[in-house]
């Protein structure tokens, strides 16, 4: 790992540096970084930690004062994303094809791949440049894998599918399993319909741990260019995920769920078949969504509704008790009044 003066830092992020021109040997947290360390100050909340802290430079949001130097940023998280690549650059593994794993003679490998121990690769699959298939990796029949994609232990990428380039599938993922789907009898007996597409993925998607995604029943599930998938994530059967969608942990997917270009699903977000969410929205963790979400909004809660209701509801909830007491206490005023009524009549 080189060093790197601030100049260059600041060059490369599209930073202002204020301050001496230093150079530094890492990038590390405010509570562990030392005098020849670049530390991260991401917004106001960090600013007291970073007094502190014994970094000799700061990458901080604009308006940050130190008496160290500085880079200045508009959006320190995605300066640090690339700083991090400065410091921290991929490397690719060395071409091989390990002596223990299995390769169809009509599999179609580069020369610049890399396919570990006990991988399998079935007849017709294609895996270009630089692809690290890492260890205990499965590619079935007819898959494409593109250029400079990793593939970590234990996943599964099926037949008839599609991976595009800079893809990274985590371990344990498994991509092109058979839909979900089945017809029942009058007697109340299920019987598979066979899944007959695949799953065609984009460049740039990242697949957690452990995440499921299903090939489509006659057309492919689609995964579009940039989309990031966290971990134990299901996508049933004919979704569609538009560009640089975030799912995270535990999300589910119901068969034929479109979601938009930039759209957010937070953890334990529950989705019911053939709805859509639109571009730009923001569903908030452990929500249940029963209908399309307009474009831009955000929803919460089971059913999902917009946000600001939800938290209206929340607020009257808590009040119950407090309401409840006020109910009481009303009506036994109305009971007296009633009793004095009667009291006047006689």
């Amino acid at each position: 790992m080189a060093n790197k003066l601030l100049s260059e830092i600041a060059r490369e992020v599209g930073g202002v540096l204020r301050g001496e021109d230093l150079e530094v040997t890492d990038v590390k947290p405010l509570n562990i970084a030392c005098e020849k360390d670049l530390s991260f100050v991401l917004d106001k909340a960090n600013f007291e930690a970073s007094r502190f802290s014994k970094a000799g430079a700061f990458l901080c949001y604009r308006g940050f004062e130190s008496n160290r130097p500085t880079i200045e940023v508009d959006s320190p998280k995605l300066a640090l994303s690339k700083v991090l690549n400065i410091f921290y650059p991929r490397s690719f593994r060395d071409p091989l094809i390990h002596r223990t794993s299995v390769i169809s003679e009509r599999a179609k490998i580069s020369d610049k791949a890399y396919v570990g121990p006990y991988c399998v690769v079935e007849d017709g699959a294609v895996i270009e440049d630089r692809v690290e298939l890492v260890a205990f990796v499965y590619v079935g029949k007819n898959t494409y894998i593109g250029k400079g994609t990793r593939i970590f232990p234990f996943a599964c990428i099926r037949e008839m599918c599609r991976v595009g380039e800079n893809c990274v599938i985590q371990a344990g993922a498994t991509i092109g399993n058979d839909g979900f789907g089945y017809a029942t009898d009058s007697c109340g007996h299920h019987t598979w319909i066979p899944q007959i597409g695949g799953v065609s993925i984009g460049n740039e998607v990242d697949i957690g741990s452990n995440t499921t995604i299903d090939r489509g029943s006659f057309v492919d599930t689609v995964i579009k260019d940039n989309v990031k998938v966290d971990n134990l994530v299901q996508i049933a059967h004919n979704c569609i995920l538009e560009k640089s969608v975030i799912l995270v942990s535990m999300v589910g997917l119901s068969g034929s769920v479109h979601v938009k270009e930039n759209a957010v699903l937070a953890g334990k977000v529950g989705v019911k078949d053939h709805l859509t969410i639109g571009k730009g929205a923001t569903v908030l963790a452990k929500s249940g969504l029963m209908k399309d979400v307009p474009d831009g909004s955000t929803v919460m809660g089971y059913p999902a509704r917009p946000y600001i209701d939800f938290f209206k509801e929340r607020i009257l909830i808590e009040r119950l008790p407090e309401i409840e007491k006020r109910i009481k206490k009303l009506e036994e005023q109305i009971e007296i009044l009633r009793s004095h009524n009667k009291s006047e009549e006689v």
